[in-house]
């Protein structure tokens, strides 16, 4: 599945003009977009001013998570890393709503493309969960798209499902550019 999702990713966005005065500023945006499997979407784009080493540094760091996202509890690898591949296990909580997931990471840094996927190999209290994080050059650094799509798989209230895919992608990318521009 994630080959094929490989297959499928476009370029990374053009900013609306009051986007990229937001990412000018140093700020997130995020847009709500369609998901392709039930639950929510969500991109971000966010703007680093820092080398590529120092982005993917930042960007696979999955532990230094834990201080960025206040429903963030745990984040562990449970499988030994390749130069390709890495595997995470996630617990959130928030709203009396906790959930532990386990996502596969295929990184490819030619591509600029680092894209995970929920490993049904694992007990998951996800239904669905996947992911795409792609980079471009822009002056003086990298501009930083991730989309996010989950479904919980069980009913819970919509604001609880958005703000958890919303928070997890600003909390991700608002990380990636404190601790690349700070690397």
């Amino acid at each position: 599945m994630i080959l094929l999702l490989a297959l499928a990713l476009a370029a990374v966005p053009t900013p609306t003009p009051a986007e990229a005065a937001t990412l000018a500023e140093g700020g997130v945006v995020l847009r709500d977009v369609p998901p392709s499997f039930g639950g929510v979407a969500v991109l971000g784009l966010a703007d680093v001013q820092a080398d590529e080493d120092a982005v993917w540094a930042a960007m696979l760091d999955f532990p230094a998570r834990l201080g960025a996202n206040p429903a963030l509890r745990a984040v562990s690898a449970y499988r030994p890393p390749t130069a390709t591949e890495q595997w995470w296990r996630w617990e959130v909580a928030r709203f009396g709503v906790t959930v532990v997931y386990h996502n596969r990471y295929e990184v490819d840094r030619g591509r600029g493309t680092l894209l995970h996927e929920l490993d049904p190999a694992m007990p998951n209290d996800l239904r669905a969960s996947r992911g795409w994080f792609e980079l471009a050059p822009i002056p003086g650094g990298f501009r930083m798209a991730y989309t996010a799509e989950t479904d919980l798989g069980r009913s819970v209230p919509g604001f609880v499902a958005e703000w958890l895919a919303g928070a997890g992608v600003r909390s991700f990318l608002e990380g990636v550019v404190s601790r690349a521009e700070a690397g």
